[in-house]
């Protein structure tokens, strides 16, 4: 990728000019080694640089690159007498490349990248009869930064596992794994039989002069139930991908897909320091005023 720099013009008296470094965004399409997103479900894997969906009597899928999101639902309903019919899918994003393409290091703060989960789970469970219902969610967000100058790859994760289920002899269970690597976190708002809601984020990363970062998330769904039950796992309420841009970046990008999950570091507006500067000078002109009285 080619040095590209962008220049402000100086502003007032006594403010210098200011560089922009450009943190170049590079999509490339699917199985040229770059962006792509998939939909994986019994083995059958769906490919597409940009948007891709699954549907099905019991599940439903979509990923969508330009907006950054990740859904997926899954359901089970077995007849009664039936053994464990179980359905499973794992939905993402693979390599979206990040490249520090000024010339100077650029500093991302601590959740500059975070992925949100919001989940709905449902049980139908009734009376006894060696039955059972489970539902099962893993979420990974990872970056892997590539030092331009050669030496070590650092890897960093943020993710979550859970399971929620029911059956006779336990009633209503659950298990709880929590990810994390190199600082990445894990914020849990909610774990239980009735959903998930988490943020999974990245720690401070710092990106030398054409260092490279590399962006992954997947969703793994899955489900189970036996003997008369039923069960969703709903996370079509999605899981949303989100880059908060330093302050001192912008975003190139070399294919024509909008990444509505990118967004910039919002600076105080100017007006309001006009406003302060007003008001200031205002309430030193009234002082003056009273003094020389």
């Amino acid at each position: 990728m080619s040095q590209q720099s962008q220049t402000r013009p100086a502003g007032r008296a006594g403010v210098a000019a200011t560089t922009l470094l450009a943190l170049g965004l590079s999509l490339f399409a699917a199985g040229a080694g770059g962006a792509e997103v998939f939909i994986n479900r019994d083995g059958t894997e769906l490919l597409d640089p940009a948007f891709v969906t699954s549907t099905g009597a019991e599940h439903n899928a979509e990923v969508d690159l330009q907006n950054g999101t990740v859904k997926a639902l899954v359901s089970v309903a077995v007849p009664a007498g039936f053994p464990i019919i179980g359905h499973s899918l794992t939905a993402g994003i693979n390599d979206v490349y990040l490249v520090n393409a000024g010339a100077s290091p650029i500093v991302a703060s601590s959740g500059f990248l975070t992925l949100a989960l919001d989940g709905a789970f449902s049980f139908v469970t009734a009376v006894s009869g060696g039955r059972e219902a489970n539902v099962y969610v893993n979420a990974l967000l990872e970056a892997m930064l590539v030092p331009a100058q050669g030496g070590s790859t650092q890897f960093y994760s943020a993710g979550i596992g859970t399971t929620h289920g029911w059956n006779d002899w336990q009633g209503f269970h659950s298990d709880f794994t929590e990810i994390a690597e190199d600082g990445g976190t894990v914020t849990v708002m909610q774990n239980n039989v009735s959903g998930l809601r988490a943020d999974l984020a990245m720690p401070a990363i710092t990106l030398n002069p054409n260092d490279t970062l590399r962006i992954s998330l997947s969703l793994f769904t899955g489900i189970n139930a036996s003997n008369g039950l039923a069960a969703t796992n709903d996370f079509f309420n999605t899981a949303r991908l989100s880059l908060v841009l330093p302050p001192d970046a912008i975003v190139t990008s070399n294919t024509a897909v909008p990444l509505d999950w990118v967004s910039a570091e919002v600076p105080a507006p100017p007006a309001a320091w006009l406003l302060a500067t007003g008001l200031a000078g205002i309430a030193g002109a009234c002082r003056r005023r009273r003094a020389g009285r």
